[in-house]
């Protein structure tokens, strides 16, 4: 009795190998579902693209669904039966598509299986293979932190045989005469895969590593294969998204007949770290208690710019700017600059309003929007520090810090001062010295003029006057 893979099948979920893969294959093509499940690729095909579809399935529950939704389906285990065309009695063995979804992971000779495949493929025909990227940065983190656990479901599910990344697919394909390109790919955030580990937890030098990988985001590769004998112009496929470092805040909201807060009662908002963030959510007004923002889903620190809250027509009813404190997670610290008790819980990064009768808040009928700006740092220090230092030391450093700067901001005061007072008392200076200098002019002008006086014939004609006058003076 094989397991029975009952994937759901969404036609428009960008994150589904399935739905990617449906959307490379042409209308009324001749289709071979190898690892079909229970079908339901197969019977979206033939239903909505018109498409002739033979799956095959190792599990025999499975094929028994299978059966009733496409045109045929072969039980085949191929870790031990040939992929050979006179198994299925069918309309045609040539298939214009065959897709290999999430399967050469699970087999021992995937180059067996590929050079079977290739001899069923129409002269244009092709393959359209999903395979797991065991280069997921989430992978690797486990790799390197001595953590590779296997699971029921994923990459590292536990029944996969084999683990490929690019380069290894590319070389398995081209081994076995196939020439290919990555078409698609399923995308993947570390908070929505099934990996626990954080990017930014690892040294600066790792963290750097991973988030430069090209295709360290990549979940899934969707491969277009075709035979060597084929000429193929490929159309380039977008390149993978850069890896990001993100963390969840949520809003929960207590209506007044409730108790407590629920999950039922909540947004979420991604923020970026290492950016700033301004994250917006809307709450709804009616029968509201009390309302609460969990900053982070870990422990860091983080730095809230501020919070406001609008009214729908965007007038701005409250906010709270904060003193240049960060929050750590797991600690209790208060810090409002309202007179609402604004606080963040022990145990937890949580803000959380009450809806005082009193405040205009409260008198609002209708929905707010409440806008938060929140940043932390992407580096190893973060956790460090939260792990190094208690908050208690650290909210004493900021007040250390905040109690420096003013006496800094004195001081600076006190220097200008004294500058402004320096440079009038040069400019007194600079004055007495212009007037010395005149001083000096006139000076030695009286000297000119006094030797020129002795130097004329009317002061020497007149010494014998000058004499005698000076004799009658001391005479009398």
């Amino acid at each position: 009795m094989g397991k029975v893979y009952q994937r759901q099948f969404d036609p428009k979920d960008k994150n589904s190998s399935l739905a990617l893969i449906a959307k490379h294959i042409p209308k009324g093509s001749r289709v071979l579902d190898i690892g079909c499940g229970v079908g339901e690729l197969g019977r979206y095909l033939k239903e909505v693209k018109d498409c002739y579809v033979v799956g095959i399935e190792y599990s025999q529950e499975s094929i028994q669904i299978a059966t009733q939704k496409l045109d045929k389906a072969v039980m085949l285990d191929l870790n031990k039966d040939r992929l050979e065309s006179n198994l299925f009695d069918v309309q045609a063995t040539e298939f214009d598509v065959i897709v290999i979804a999430d399967v050469l992971e699970h087999i021992y000779s995937p180059e067996r299986v590929l050079e079977s495949a290739k001899s069923l493929l129409s002269d244009s025909g092709k393959l359209l293979i999903s395979i797991p990227n065991a280069g997921y940065v989430g992978a690797l983190i486990g790799l390197y932190d001595d953590s590779w656990h296997y699971r029921e479901e994923g990459i590292l599910d536990r029944t996969h045989i084999r683990f490929y990344t690019q380069k290894t697919i590319a070389a398995l394909l081209d081994e076995t005469g196939f020439q290919q390109q990555i078409c698609d790919r399923v995308s993947r955030d570390l908070l929505d895969s099934e990996f626990t580990q954080r990017i930014d937890s690892q040294a600066d030098a790792v963290r750097n590593w991973l988030l430069a990988k090209p295709e360290g985001s990549t979940y899934q590769f969707i491969i277009e294969a075709r035979p060597n004998t084929q000429t193929v112009n490929w159309t380039k496929a977008e390149p993978a998204p850069p890896m990001s470092i993100q963390h969840i805040v949520k809003l929960y909201w207590q209506p007044n007949n409730e108790s407590e807060f629920t999950e039922s009662n909540t947004q979420l908002q991604r923020g970026m770290m290492g950016e700033i963030n301004r994250l917006s959510f809307d709450l709804p007004t009616d029968q509201l208690a009390k309302w609460r923002i969990d900053f982070a889903d870990r422990k860091g620190v983080y730095f809230i710019k501020n919070l406001r809250v609008y009214q729908t027509d965007g007038e701005l009813l409250w906010s709270c700017t904060q003193s240049p404190y960060t929050t750590a997670l797991h600690e209790a610290v208060t810090d409002s600059q309202d007179s609402l008790p604004m606080r963040v819980l022990a145990n937890s990064a949580q803000a959380f309003l009450l809806m005082k009768p009193e405040h205009p808040i409260a008198t609002v009928q209708d929905h707010l929007r409440i806008v938060i700006e929140i940043s932390s740092p992407i580096s190893e220090l973060n956790t460090a520090f939260y792990d190094a230092v208690p908050i208690s030391a650290y909210r004493e450093m900021c007040e250390q810090y905040a109690s420096t700067k003013n006496q800094l901001e004195n001081n600076c005061q006190r220097i200008q001062s004294l500058e402004k007072k320096i440079i009038a008392m040069q400019q007194q200076v600079n004055a007495h010295q212009r007037q010395e200098k005149q001083w000096d002019v006139e000076r030695q002008q009286y000297k000119t003029d006094i030797n020129r006086i002795h130097q004329s014939a009317s002061w020497r004609y007149t010494v014998p006057i000058r004499n005698f006058i000076r004799y009658i003076r001391r005479s009398s």
